[in-house]
């Protein structure tokens, strides 16, 4: 008693062959499917984790200049009030090196 009786017994035989390797084909092409997905996945994941942190320090130097540029207008601020002090109590408005080269210009 022989497995393989007449043709179509020997046609059912490769049959089954070729539908495990096509099987197992399959199987290794969804496989590396989801893997080539999965690394491009992380990809994109870093890429939004990397876009985070750029946009964080984006705002970050963002609000430092903010605050710098407050406080440099303060500063200016400050500095003229401290001007027109010392220019009230030395009672004159121009620097004394103006008037002279005003002066030696008229001669």
């Amino acid at each position: 008693m022989s497995i393989i009786e007449n043709s179509q017994d020997l046609f059912y035989v490769v049959l089954s062959f070729c539908a495990l390797s096509l099987t197992v084909f399959l199987c290794w092409l969804i496989y590396y499917m989801v893997m080539i997905l999965k690394q491009g996945y992380a990809g994109i994941r870093e890429m939004r984790e990397m876009a985070l942190r750029l946009e964080t320090a984006v705002k970050s130097i963002k609000e430092k200049f903010e605050q710098s540029t407050t406080y440099l207008v303060l500063l200016g601020e400050g500095l003229k009030k401290l001007l027109e002090i010392f220019r009230s109590q030395s009672g004159t408005k121009e620097p004394a090196s103006k008037e002279k080269k005003v002066k030696k210009n008229k001669k």
